[in-house]
């Protein structure tokens, strides 16, 4: 079975896992070729990032896989969520396959404005915002929601379309905003995620990931991030909600994430992805489920089983070099560095990721560090 790997964010873990499902010849199609080292049978053909659905059609074509499957690199190709989806939708398959989200699903997680305007319509728990299509409309929305505000484009990928305004002064100095936008409050709280795989036989989830209280950076990444953290009932029973109706309106089929908030005992839907996470490492350590497994098993046809925690973990913003406790029994450390299938990663602070059996063995491991292993420019809580 020939298997086309569309992008190449984590690609050598789908790889690794399409080996296991004995996947013949696999191609990976984007605009980094990161095949070097995957070992034989890997083929690369280039595919541009702002790609549209022609280009992906006549690749699709010339490669001739049965399966495709997305593992796009959010820093370049998010916008091609919605090509793919696209393109799926016209070509007779047969007997290949395309396990890709429909283009309702695309277009929605791909668009913020979109989908604050259809969170409105559906009555999903968003924070309170305003669409604006000028920046004296933006003007007014900060006014009337009273800062401060966060302002996003709607197509825009992660660290870039978004602005964390104080006040009026701060909307004028906001360079590159692109018309429309959302002006949306801030939320006072914890902010979590998870990850979800959804195909015919219906909806995974991962664990429920901590990412510590809300911030302006916006980047949860430079927190401090444990896995599995608890919800208040009411707030779980939200999420389900949430997750039933996204699934039963726009019928996602693949991998995707759901960023949120708890503020005074709500839940809050910040942002829903179209692919894994940051998550994906605690994910991994903690249920002993690769989702990239998962993904590779559910797209050539099969059923991942479900995961459920079976230990505990934490990623922490380290300084590089910096003298770290002692890993008891049953306590595993790792540093996590960028590598071509991942270049996302920092490179001025290690993110580390701690592993344990027990959660006190995790806690007495995190007590131990001395306050100089912090990156100390990263906002955290500590816990």
């Amino acid at each position: 079975m020939d298997v086309a790997i569309m992008g190449h964010y984590r690609a050598d873990r789908l790889v690794t896992a399409l080996r296991r499902h004995a996947a013949e010849r696999i191609w990976l199609c984007g605009p980094t070729d990161v095949s070097a080292g995957m070992g034989p049978g890997i083929r690369y053909r280039h595919l541009a990032a702002g790609a549209g659905v022609d280009d992906v059609l006549a690749l699709w074509a010339r490669i001739g896989a049965q399966v495709v499957v997305p593992s796009l690199y959010p820093l370049e190709q998010e916008q091609l969520l919605h090509t793919l989806a696209t393109a799926a939708q016209q070509v007779p398959f047969g007997g290949r396959h395309a396990h890709v989200h429909p283009p309702a699903f695309a277009e929605a997680v791909s668009d913020k404005v979109l989908f604050h305007r259809l969170a409105l319509d559906r009555g999903w728990p968003v924070p309170e915002g305003i669409v604006c299509e000028d920046r004296a409309q933006a003007a007014a929305a900060l006014k009337e929601l009273g800062p401060p505000v966060m302002v996003k484009t709607g197509r825009s990928v992660p660290w870039q379309g978004r602005w964390y305004l104080t006040g009026p002064d701060d909307l004028g100095a906001a360079d590159g905003m692109v018309f429309p936008v959302v002006v949306q409050r801030v939320c006072r709280g914890e902010e979590f995620g998870v990850e979800l795989l959804t195909d015919r036989g219906g909806t995974l989830r991962w664990p429920i990931a901590s990412f510590g209280p809300l911030d302006e950076r916006c980047m949860p990444g430079w927190r401090m991030r444990v896995m599995p953290a608890g919800l208040p009932a009411a707030v779980r029973h939200g999420l389900d909600a949430f997750i039933a109706d996204v699934t039963d309106v726009l019928a996602p089929r693949g991998a995707w994430q759901i960023d949120m908030a708890v503020e005074a005992g709500e839940l809050r839907v910040l942002e829903v992805n179209g692919r894994f996470g940051g998550m994906a490492h605690l994910s991994r350590a903690v249920t002993g489920h690769d989702p990239y497994q998962a993904l590779a098993t559910a797209a050539l046809g099969g059923e991942p089983p479900a995961p459920t925690a079976v230990r505990v973990a934490a990623e922490l913003p380290l300084r590089i070099g910096a003298n770290l406790p002692e890993a008891g029994d049953g306590v595993r450390v790792e540093i996590e560095r960028p590598s071509p299938t991942e270049p996302c990663l920092p490179t001025h602070f290690h993110r580390t990721l701690v592993v344990a059996d027990d959660p006190a063995a995790l806690a007495h491991w995190i007590r131990a560090l001395p306050g100089s292993a912090w990156a100390d420019h990263v906002p955290l809580s500590r816990g």
